[in-house]
């Protein structure tokens, strides 16, 4: 359904006049998508398997989870927080991330995260960075602060550990959100900190990527430009306003007299 409504023609209320005809066009898009699109299952065995080991996970508890627990109650715990570029994670593919959240569908919310996450580097005006938060006690952790998208009071801290001699890296995951302790998939939060630092490697270029600074701040100038055209063009109407009143009264006071 996703595919079909790509298309123009479907991605759009149909009309009553367009029905007889309507069949015949979706005919020849499912013949153009299976086609020259890839499959929607590219290897069945892998669906199973994938499907066994979620059953497995299903109930299993929250390692990272307890292991934070066990550690705050154990010590204090540092954390410093540093430019996502500077952090030593082992480096991810996009399927590692897709094999981990059991779908992408954490992974287009997760970069809008992203997004939201950037901020102005101190050092070069020009850059964004993306801020973590590393352990002084145990360097296999990192951790983020994402803001809620429906509370601008609370902030969500996602989790992750990892050992770059594993065959698979990332050991563990948890997010204080209300989803962030599943075993099976995680929330967009940890995917955002798994995509940005694992598979983009935390690199946001200043010219060619369209998160970079400089055209963040272009989309701003242009919003406060037209928001001053905006607020002149205002001006201009109460001023025409005012001139229609001036002239109507004066007319008044001319017909009066």
């Amino acid at each position: 359904n996703g595919k079909i409504k790509n298309w123009k023609f479907f991605a759009q209320t149909l009309q009553n006049t367009s029905l007889p005809f309507a069949g015949n066009c979706l005919d020849i898009v499912c013949a153009l998508i299976n086609k020259y699109y890839c499959p929607a299952i590219a290897n069945i065995q892998d669906g199973q398997e994938i499907a066994a080991q979620m059953r497995e996970m299903w109930k299993a508890e929250n390692a990272l989870e307890q292991h934070l627990r066990e550690l705050d109650q154990g010590e204090t715990l540092r954390w410093s927080k540093y430019n996502a570029a500077m952090c030593l994670f082992p480096s991810l593919t996009e399927d590692d991330v897709r094999n981990l959240t059991f779908g992408s569908y954490q992974i287009k919310m997760a970069k809008s995260y992203i997004v939201d996450h950037l901020q102005q580097s101190d050092i070069n005006e020009e850059q964004l960075e993306f801020v973590v938060e590393l352990c002084g006690e145990h360097d296999d952790l990192v951790r983020a602060r994402f803001q809620s998208r429906h509370s601008n009071r609370k902030k969500y801290i996602a989790t992750v550990r990892f050992n770059e001699k594993n065959e698979q890296p990332i050991t563990g995951w948890f997010c204080t959100c209300s989803v962030g302790g599943r075993e099976v998939g995680m929330c967009s939060h940890i995917t955002a900190l798994l995509w940005h630092i694992g598979v983009e490697r935390a690199m946001v270029p200043t010219s060619t990527h369209p998160l970079s600074a400089s055209k963040l701040l272009t989309a701003i100038d242009d919003s406060m430009k037209f928001s001053d055209d905006e607020y002149n063009s205002d001006n201009d109407i109460n001023d025409l306003r005012g001139t229609i009143g001036t002239a109507n009264a004066t007319n008044d006071t001319e017909l009066d007299w």
